[in-house]
């Protein structure tokens, strides 16, 4: 007798593995795309499969001591090759001390749902129906050799940075470029930290005086090399030309002194034209100028590397209406010129 009851449990054992391995579904071959790590600036997304369906972890830190966490249980839809949650998502505001560790956790709400998609360019898409956190942001994936590394891990010693090539020297060397400034990262141990910036060289859009004084209403101008607009209205007048789009949004054109016509909006934004983007390490010695305080106008205050990067980490917007980089001859940062502007 006792033998029997120990094959009926056996079986029963059998019968209930066999029913929870029915309730964990395979991840359809279509929705694998999702699956890894991706990354957009500052914020990390990551996507799991789990039984039934995706786990989405996305985070966002906003500085050293500021994170924003959204978390997604997903379900994937086949017809339109999306992921969407379910009406539970949950955003955490994480804070963390100088020495990096949690000080609070708050759950700024547990009602959120999103959708998530891949463009025809590989990008993820967060479309974020609680708060539209996600507008504007291209997610790309992360090979498995481009997951990040605890710098923190490694010592100062093992940090080798690429020497700047001749080439580069000649471009930059010597010379002041307008700049913006985005995005940040600090690599080393905590004492002997470096921080790196993208900046984004910029000049003011001009256009071809002959164009210009030819332009009539369905002519495209572009603004840039991705997005053009289509002229509606063509104003002219002693100083140059006022121009309207179809949404319209009104734009100046006025004679520079080479001869050329610069272009700014209606409310004095100048347009500006990206000439290349680079990743620079921030030198210790940089000088940094800031010249923002409208009630000082008379010279820069004289600041440093802590000062101007206490700026970035707040997230200042340094554009190219008042921000300028000088290159030494080595084609190192040396200058960086912050300005008074009204759209500080």
């Amino acid at each position: 007798m006792r033998k029997f009851l120990l094959v009926l449990l056996a079986l029963v054992m059998m019968v209930g593995l066999a029913m929870a391995e029915n309730d964990s579904k395979p991840m359809p071959a279509e929705a694998a795309a999702f699956e890894g790590e991706w990354q957009c600036d500052r914020a990390t997304a990551e996507l799991v499969w789990e039984e039934e369906g995706f786990k989405v972890l996305i985070t966002w830190g906003s500085s050293a001591w500021e994170t924003t966490q959204w978390e997604y249980s997903c379900y994937y839809h086949e017809e339109d090759n999306t992921l969407v949650s379910m009406p539970f998502g949950i955003r955490t505001d994480l804070v963390y001390d100088d020495n990096g560790n949690e000080t609070s956790a708050t759950a700024a709400y547990e009602d959120g749902q999103a959708t998530f998609k891949i463009d025809e360019d590989g990008r993820l898409i967060w479309i974020d129906e609680k708060e539209n956190a996600g507008d504007g942001m291209l997610f790309e994936k992360l090979d498995n050799g481009e997951t990040e590394v605890d710098t923190v891990e490694i010592p100062s010693s093992n940090i080798y940075t690429p020497a700047v090539s001749e080439a580069f020297k000649a471009l930059v060397g010597g010379k002041t470029f307008e700049v913006s400034i985005a995005g940040w990262s600090t690599v080393g141990e905590d004492e002997d930290a470096r921080m790196t910036i993208d900046i984004i060289v910029s000049e003011p859009l001009h256009y071809a005086a002959a164009d210009i004084e030819n332009l009539k209403p369905n002519d495209i101008l572009a603004l840039s090399l991705e997005n053009s607009m289509m002229v509606m209205e063509v104003n002219a007048d002693e100083f140059g030309f006022s121009i309207k789009d179809g949404s319209g949004e009104g734009y100046i054109l006025t004679k520079e002194e080479d001869g050329c016509y610069g272009i700014r909006t209606e409310t004095e934004n100048i347009l500006y034209n990206t000439i290349f983007t680079m990743t620079v390490p921030l030198v210790k010695d940089i000088s940094f100028l800031d010249w923002s305080d409208p009630e000082n106008m008379e010279a820069p205050v004289k600041k440093g590397y802590e000062e101007l990067t206490d700026l970035i980490l707040e997230g200042t917007s340094f554009a190219p209406y008042n921000t300028k980089v000088t290159f030494d001859e080595n084609g190192v940062p040396a200058e960086i010129l912050y300005t008074y502007s009204p759209f500080n």
